[in-house]
């Protein structure tokens, strides 16, 4: 166990990289928090409640206002087993599909990350859509001749 000194103390505080070189091999290590380290080791998990870092703010914000109003348009009976499109605050529409609800959204100039498509469905286990991290893409979109493959994006 190596202990900081006041400096290192004082950065790591402060949230600033504290960086070690090995005098033999002058290697670079970056120290951070255990738990910082157990996040990114996949030992310890993400809170749910945490978004995840890689989806984009306006999803994000779509997803959001998804799971604010789903309790809603749960009320109404002929939504159930529907999907419901967001962008941003703005509900786009409840399509009968993803596929219908995602070709909305691009009829409408919408790029990917910029929305999302969630079923209209209560949820199994509270969790909200930005606890895990879902792919935004469709099966109309692995249909598209236009879109480029999935390793080029």
């Amino acid at each position: 166990m190596i202990e900081l000194n006041a400096e290192q103390r004082q950065a790591m505080a402060q949230g600033q990289p504290v960086q070690i070189i090995d005098p033999v091999t002058h290697d670079t290590y970056i120290l951070v928090p255990a738990e910082v380290y157990a996040r990114l080791s996949g030992e310890l998990p993400r809170p749910a409640h945490e978004p995840h870092p890689d989806i984009p703010p306006l999803r994000l914000r779509s997803m959001q206002a998804f799971w604010r109003d789903l309790p809603e348009l749960l009320k109404k009976r002929r939504n159930r087993g529907k999907c419901a499109a967001y962008h941003g605050e703005e509900r786009v529409v409840v399509a009968r599909s993803e596929v219908d609800a995602y070709q909305e959204c691009f009829r409408r100039g919408l790029k990917r990350g910029e929305f999302y498509v969630g079923w209209l469905e209560p949820s199994r286990d509270g969790i909200p859509p930005w606890g895990t991290f879902e792919s935004d893409r469709s099966l109309y979109e692995y249909t598209d001749p236009d879109e480029p493959p999935l390793d080029d994006v």
